[in-house]
């Protein structure tokens, strides 16, 4: 539409009523009825049957609204042209009221903005300040200045906000919420430093009475004023009535929460303690204490005291303040937990000395001999008790940990007699505490560190007897015979014999306590050796038909060395390779019954198993390779063949050699089908192929496992990996059928699936085929909206993507169709299709992906200011005279013009995107658009983006 022609129509609005209504609406209203007829017109139109102004107004497009301006906004808007055109009446004060206190509304909906200048508390100002000088005697002006206060507060302009605090206080001084209104000139006073005057502000508040909301801030901000005036002693009167205030508000009687403090006191508390540090510390508490006679808070001021110098750091005097308080209470409950926290203060500073030393400290005075422990209740001796436990523990696990440090010398033994010390009198104190086996058993180790054997076997012993329902019974059994063993080492060989004895006996022991413990076919196997050095070979049989009998769980080098102890010592000991040389000589020097020798030849295979074994452990993989596919030759026919081969394959793979692993695992799966490595295998090879890049084998192998193995995850994954070997190989046909089969059976996960779909529809879109790429472009908008809980960002991304190119061919089809004659016809085909397109369009924002949405906008903008051109484009009739098609041509422009304002709405949410952030081509090319119809405010923006000079160079729609 020209420039001339948007000018007559603005005139013609201004003349016209209803024009002029319709300009007031168009902005908050998107989409309307497509023409309205003309309210103003003063010479009617004539009507035709066809191709007249009849047929426009038969126009009836059903769109939905978009959401524009919000209410707040509205309301304002509308406020201002109250008090523009209104004359001065009672309502014109009000209306100005009440816009200021919507601008201020509005700016604490600003979220986010740290400056405090924001325009909605400047314009809230000026309204105010005009209303007080427009209507001074205005019944309201308490509450306007009220408000004004708050508007300079959040403009930032703290003195205005005190000024006008201190007028409202002068001229309405009983102003309904001047409680508040004293205590925030309580609170500029005190930000500004002017002490005295806060004083005098909170005492005002504080006359209001303890049911006042703010009394219990004023007594603290009270508290704070006279601290910053250096007058402690009233800061502290302060502090401590909003403690009284703050523990009669929260204590509920009868309940078990504590009367002096809850977490709702820390801050008070922490006041409260700062102050009495700059009063002198303990001292100061003791001071107040006599001189108030208020001890209700005493055990509460010296711990909380103590946690504020923690908090600076300041340890010795944390620890100062805790002995000041047991000094002067020494039979208190809480003394010895205040002792602990003097050792926790010490500990927290890293004075370890001083720590260890009041450790010691507190086990006398606060131990059960003690005069202290006498004197309590059962109750507080339990809690005394449990402090004492975790003191002696402390002490006994820092003198063993100073033992491990220290090198030998006096100061190691020292501490191994500390230790030693602690831990026995712990055990002999508490000797039905849940902790002594424990430190028992900690004691046994000391002395096995110390290399004590006897003694610590005789701990660990006695932890095994006396506690035998004890969790670590059964390993302190074990810790015994192994610390026997070890004693073992250091005896004489005189009374090595007798005592070999004895741990063999006692191994006998174990087993009979502790059948199932997971050390007792080790402990029998090593007995039954112990019995074959010591030649007892009845006792030696007897002990390994044990193992073999009782312990099938036994790895194997037990059950072997349990089967050929009087054959082959060199079994029993690990010696593998020896064993094998043994158990050749047996085979090829004895002869065995069928059954016989396949026992042997089984354990021939497992020397040679455990040997590679070895190896492997010790990642010598080659040679554990060798070892598993030699027991293949020389005992092919064993129960470790099959696996030896399988391992084989698994070493082969670690060092890299793929094709000896494939060859090796394509012969496991010829010679072995039904074992139960099988499955495994051919997973197996898929992955070595695909590492060798052998893909079409993997991809087979992959194929393979899809339709075989029991697992259905398994046999899904399998198929998609084969599907996706295929496309890396640019076997498309095959990818194609693997993925078709895969989206048959699988449409759970939705995002797997319909990123199957995609990759189809990329490929059937490389190949030109259309109507299969917009058919799986389908699918993947389906699948997305059958997901349900499946549906994630990506899938709805894909969906978006994919409805994004399916509404731009309904653009398309909408743009196609041209207003000519027949008119009629030609614009219900065009709104038909344009009706579809919005619909797509509509459906594609739902999705709120970033990018779409913005395509999304620009193309429902693109509709409408096509419509609006098509409109002033379109054929016109040709039976008209000159004042009817002049009439035409305004009435047309008109209907051309309301679309164009709307595709501008339109592109100028795309834009209002930028202050969020948001900056896409989509946007860009609203911005474009914007420029062409507006020039002067958007061809600026338009050249700040650089790619923007040739955006629409490939665009055919531009």
């Amino acid at each position: 539409m020209t420039k001339p022609h948007r000018n007559k129509l603005r005139a013609d609005r201004k003349r016209c009523p209803a024009l002029a209504g319709l300009a007031g609406i168009r902005r908050s209203v998107l989409l309307m009825p497509l023409l309205l007829a003309s309210a103003c017109t003063t010479t009617p139109l004539p009507v035709e049957d066809k191709n007249t102004l009849t047929t426009l107004e038969q126009i009836d497009i059903s769109v939905q609204d978009e959401k524009v301006e919000d209410s707040l906004h509205k309301a304002m808007e509308s406020y201002r042209a109250y008090i523009q055109q209104t004359p001065a009446s009672d309502m014109k004060p009000e209306a100005m009221r009440r816009l200021a206190e919507l601008e201020v509304e509005k700016s604490y909906r600003i979220e986010g903005v740290e400056a405090p200048t924001e325009p909605g508390a400047e314009a809230a100002i000026q309204h105010y300040t005009r209303l007080l000088a427009a209507y001074p005697m205005y019944d309201h002006n308490d509450r306007v200045l009220y408000q004004l206060s708050r508007a300079y507060e959040e403009a930032g302009n703290n003195r205005k906000a005190l000024q006008t605090l201190e007028k409202l206080v002068a001229r309405y001084p009983d102003f309904e919420r001047m409680d508040e209104v004293r205590f925030r000139m309580g609170e500029h006073y005190f930000s500004n430093k002017k002490y005295t005057d806060a004083n005098r502000a909170y005492d005002a508040v504080l006359a209001y009475g303890e049911d006042n909301v703010f009394y219990e801030s004023t007594l603290k901000k009270q508290g704070w004023s006279y601290f910053k005036q250096d007058n402690y002693t009233k800061a502290l009167y302060y502090f401590i009535t909003a403690l009284d205030h703050i523990i009669e508000r929260e204590y509920q009687p009868g309940s078990r929460a504590s009367r002096i403090d809850n977490p709702q006191t820390d801050d008070i508390y922490r006041a409260i303690s700062l102050t009495f540090s700059y009063l002198g510390g303990a001292s100061a508490i003791d001071a107040y204490i006599r001189e108030t006679g208020n001890d209700i808070y005493e055990q509460a001021f010296y711990k909380h005291l103590a946690k504020y110098y923690l908090s600076k750091e300041r340890y010795t005097d944390a620890a100062r303040t805790y002995q000041a308080y047991i000094d002067e209470h020494p039979f208190s409950e809480v003394s010895a937990a205040y002792s602990m926290g003097i050792i926790e203060a010490y500990q927290q500073g890293g004075f370890y000395e001083l720590a260890t030393r009041a450790r010691k400290d507190f086990s006398v005075k606060f131990g059960p001999a003690s005069e202290y422990w006498k004197q309590l209740a059962p109750d507080d001796q339990q809690l005394t008790a449990e402090l004492q436990k975790n003191n002696m523990r402390a002490l006994a696990s820092y003198y063993h940990a100073r033992y491990q440090k220290l090198k030998p010398g006096k100061a190691k033994q020292e501490s191994y007699t500390q230790a030693k010390r602690w831990y026995r009198d712990y055990y002999y104190l508490f000797p039905l505490d849940e902790h002594a086996p424990q430190m028992r058993k900690l004691l046994a180790e000391l002395y096995l560190e110390n290399r004590d054997y006897r003694s610590a076997a005789l701990a660990f012993e006695h932890i095994a007897k006396n506690y035998p329902d004890s969790e670590i019974a059964a390993e302190s059994a074990y810790a015994a015979l192994f610390t026997y063993r070890e004693n073992l080492k250091t005896l004489p060989e005189s009374r090595r014999r007798s005592a070999r004895e004895d741990i063999a006996d006692q191994s006998i022991d174990f087993a009979k306590r502790y059948p199932d413990h997971a050390e007792t076919s080790a402990v029998l196997t090593a007995a039954a050796y112990d019995y074959l050095l010591l030649k007892n070979f009845g006792a030696a049989n007897a002990t390994s038909r044990q193992v073999l009998t009782q312990y099938p769980q036994a790895d194997k080098e037990q059950r072997d060395s349990a089967m050929i102890v009087l054959a082959d010592a060199a079994f029993e000991a690990g010696l593998y390779a020896e064993a094998e040389q043994a158990y050749g000589d047996i085979l090829d020097k004895v002869k065995l019954d069928k059954k016989k020798r396949d026992a042997l030849t089984e354990n021939l295979a497992a020397s040679i198993y455990k040997q590679a074994e070895y190896a492997r452990k010790r990642n010598n993989h080659a040679v554990a390779a060798q070892h598993f596919l030699r027991l293949k030759t020389v005992a092919p026919d064993t129960s470790l063949s099959a696996s030896a081969q399988y391992e084989a394959a698994s070493s082969l793979v670690t060092i890299g050699e793929w094709s000896r692993a494939a060859v090796v695992l394509e012969d496991f799966q010829k010679q072995n089908p039904t074992h139960e490595l099988a499955a495994a295998t051919t997973k197996n090879l898929a992955a070595i192929y695909k590492q060798s890049d052998e893909l079409l084998k993997s991809a087979a192998k992959l194929e393979r496992v899809a339709k075989t193995d029991d697992d259905t995850e398994v046999r899904r994954d399998a198929l998609l990996q084969a599907a996706e070997l295929y496309m890396q190989a640019e076997k498309q046909n095959e990818a194609l059928r693997v993925y078709t089969q895969y989206t048959g059976k699988y449409a759970s996960p939705a995002e797997d699936a319909i990123e199957a779909y995609q990759i189809m529809s990329d490929i059937y879109r490389s190949r030109n085929d259309i109507a299969s790429y917009h058919r799986y472009l389908r699918k993947i908008i389906s699948a997305d909206a059958k997901a349900g809980l499946e549906r994630t960002d990506r899938t709805r991304y894909l969906a978006a993507q994919s409805l994004l190119v399916l509404s731009e061919i309904k653009v398309d089809d909408f743009m196609t169709v041209r207003l000519t004659r027949p008119f009629k016809q030609k614009l219900e085909r065009k709104k038909k299709k344009m009706s579809l397109a919005l619909d797509s369009l509509t459906r594609l924002l739902e999705y709120q992906v970033s990018n779409t949405t913005t395509a999304a906008t620009f193309y429902i903008g693109e509709i409408y200011l096509h419509f609006s051109h098509a409109l002033a484009n379109s054929e016109r009739p040709g039976n008209l005279n000159d004042l009817e098609l002049e009439e035409y041509e305004l009435a047309l422009e008109e209907q051309a013009y309301l679309f164009e304002e709307k595709a501008i709405s339109v592109y100028q949410k795309n834009t209002e995107l930028l202050e969020a952030g948001i900056h896409d081509p989509w946007v860009d090319k609203s911005i474009v658009r914007l420029s062409e119809l507006f020039p002067a405010q958007y061809a600026k923006q338009e050249q700040k983006s650089e790619y923007l000079k040739n955006l629409y160079a490939t665009d055919d729609r531009t």
